[in-house]
């Protein structure tokens, strides 16, 4: 076996040169999701870089949420805002060319397991990695830039190992221990490479059988030391050794999701990465079909290799283990929806899974006679074309997905700046309010829960908040409204007047108001509106709200007109001393006291109120004043209210 990497300067050209021209058109792509959170690099204003911010990330960290440690990929991407700022095409530029680079590293890895007997081998699992679609969610969302340094630090640390196994030095066990850590620091995934690192030793150090083992299970004791002193660190910030996801306990995580009821189906999505929400039915089969032609030609092309071919059982070995241990930190959180939705677990796995399958195919027999290998390579030539152009289909379409995901995100939130802009006349701060704001589109995760992060510095403007309120809740969606409107209520201490409401489109991205625009006081004798105030969002399941307002002498009585988002309107007769109290100039109504003239009106609160509400009530409300002779003396001005459904599940 050569010991020394001998890479075909076409071969990794031609890697880099796929990887650069699919993925750039992700590099206009904008943030998406948690990449939104940015401002966490920064100052409390979101305005100056901030130092002080990203220690949050390092030591110690009272991360409770999400209960991750990986300082090398915070401190990465706070080097790049320090170089881009605000500005995503730099970091989408690193992250493709991170990508590109995995894939070299997996060719020179393909390589070297398999004793370059056939550079084939490297040069179609390295194009196979970079073309595959199950990799887009990894590159083109930017926060992820951790799955890909981890991948980085992985692949130079088995490279490094192997060399070591194969006779190399104490130098590049080192070398490989560096590595490890620097990939346990960017992702915790990477805490199943002295596994990997065993097999190495086992398959290439230069002793075989018992002794072999023996040998190969000391060389794995400093790796194993440097897991356990990783662990540890671990145990220190969170008193234990595994992590909440999501806010939620791992096993929780998987029940919630139904994680292992996915599996087969997760599987079949990594191994044939289609996008159902991109591709019709008549090309994803067709595509599947591509993918399921390339595994079953390797598949039985790795059966005749097993018994003639000592260098692809080796590599077999180290590959399919390398997939098999990447799988099971993230099992309890690993599934993948045919929109291919978290797929960024399978990228490390997939590049293992892609050296396997290039070997099969590429790889000749020990006795292969010069006529089998002319069909060998016929045949591996038309299946790996099968596959290559298979994967680069799909991987247009998965690029294209995320495009329109990150255009949905960006027009969402220009839509809503522009609307604030309008609203704050005063210089105060507005709160905007989104009803179903988007949480994917084609699988890609758009603006979810961050859009206050989305409409305040360094992505937005000052003086702008923002609650985002799901689409996607299920029937309890608007409980959870109420819930999310009360604690931001709670915490930012700002007047219901303060608070806008829009509800967020699809097709075209952007927003409608859930208001028009409100008309001012009318007339001498307009009332003066005190309560509720202006904006007030609350359930259905309080008490009748209480109107008050204020008129002058000689008012007789009232009427409360309420128009709605639905197009009915209601005019309430309001008289002091029949169904309303009046102080001085002030008077209160109770809506539950309904309207003396109208029967039907008596239990308005309860009949048309007090239910399960498909969508927000939004409500304008204003009062009018009329004389004895039902005289029209003015209007006061219109206030909102609105009102969501928080009744139990029936």
């Amino acid at each position: 076996m050569r010991s020394r990497f001998e890479p075909r300067f076409g071969d990794v050209a031609m890697i880099i040169l796929a990887a650069i021209v699919f993925f750039a058109p992700t590099i206009d792509d904008y943030w998406v999701k948690d990449d939104l959170l940015l401002g966490n690099f920064t100052d409390g204003d979101g305005t100056e870089l901030s130092a002080r911010a990203v220690r949050h990330y390092l030591w110690p960290t009272t991360m409770e949420r999400e209960q991750f440690w990986r300082p090398a990929a915070m401190l990465a991407g706070f080097g790049d805002y320090l170089i881009w700022g605000a500005n995503p095409a730099g970091f989408h530029v690193g992250n493709v060319l991170l990508h590109a680079l995995n894939g070299v590293l997996l060719y020179l890895l393909a390589n070297r397991l398999t004793g370059f007997r056939s550079p084939a081998v490297g040069l179609a699992a390295g194009l196979a990695f970079v073309l595959s679609p199950i990799n887009v969610e990894a590159v083109a969302w930017l926060l992820q830039r951790m799955v890909l340094l981890s991948a980085t630090f992985s692949l130079l640390a088995l490279l490094a190992w192997l060399k070591a196994a194969e006779g190399g030095g104490r130098r590049w066990r080192v070398a490989g221990l560096a590595l490890l850590a620097l990939a346990l620091l960017s992702k915790e995934v990477a805490i199943v490479l002295p596994g990997v690192f065993f097999l190495i030793d086992v398959l290439y150090g230069p002793r075989g059988g018992r002794g072999g083992i023996g040998v190969a299970l000391r060389r794995t004791l400093s790796p194993a030391l440097l897991l356990i002193a990783y662990l540890g660190c671990r145990y220190l910030l969170w008193g234990r050794f595994d992590l909440r996801y999501a806010g939620m306990e791992p096993m929780e995580y998987a029940r919630h999701n139904r994680v292992f009821e996915r599996l087969p189906a997760t599987l079949l999505h990594c191994l044939a990465p289609i996008n159902a929400a991109i591709f019709a039915d008549p090309w994803r089969l067709a595509l599947r079909g591509a993918f399921a032609l390339a595994g079953g030609a390797a598949i039985l092309r790795a059966v005749v290799l097993l018994f003639s071919g000592q260098r692809f059982g080796r590599a077999a070995i180290v590959g399919l283990g390398l997939a098999a241990l990447g799988l099971l930190p993230t099992l309890l959180a690993f599934f993948v929806r045919d929109d291919l939705f978290n797929a960024r677990f399978f990228y490390l796995p997939g590049a293992a899974v892609a050296a396997v399958v290039a070997s099969a195919l590429w790889l000749p027999r020990r006795d292969e006679t010069s006529g089998a290998q002319v069909g060998r390579r016929r045949m591996a030539w038309f299946v790996s074309s099968v596959w290559l152009g298979a994967s680069a289909i799909g991987l247009v379409g998965q690029v294209q997905a995320w495009g329109d995901g990150a255009a949905q995100v960006r027009r969402t939130q220009v839509a809503i700046l522009e609307h604030a802009a309008g609203l704050a006349t005063d210089g105060g701060p507005v709160v905007i309010v989104a009803f179903n704001t988007p949480e994917t589109r084609n699988g890609v995760p758009t603006i979810e829960n961050h859009l206050d992060p989305a409409l305040r510095p360094p992505l937005g403007r000052p003086g702008v908040r923002g609650v985002a309120l799901l689409a996607t809740l299920g029937i309890e969606q608007p409980v959870a409204w109420a819930e999310e409107l009360e604690r931001f209520h709670a915490a930012a201490g700002l007047p219901w007047s303060r608070y806008a409401y829009v509800f967020c489109e699809y097709q075209p991205p952007g927003i409608t108001p859930a208001f028009p625009a409100l008309a001012g006081a009318r007339g001498e004798a307009a009332p003066t509106l005190l309560a509720p105030e202006d904006g007030l969002a609350r359930r259905n399941t309080a008490a009748a709200p209480i109107f008050e307002f204020a008129a002058p002498a000689g008012v007789h009585h009232f009427r409360l007109a309420i128009d709605s988002n639905e197009g009915r309107s209601l005019r309430i007769g309001v008289t002091p001393g029949r169904n309303a109290e009046r102080r001085d100039d002030r008077v209160r109504y109770d809506l539950a006291a309904g309207d003396p003239d109208q029967p039907a009106l008596a239990g308005l609160w309860e009949l048309s109120v007090r239910q399960r509400l498909p969508r927000p009530l939004c409500l304008v409300w204003r009062v009018e004043a009329y004389d004895a002779s039902d005289r029209l003396l003015g209007v006061s001005a219109e206030r909102r209210l609105v009102i969501l459904d928080a009744l139990p599940k029936r």
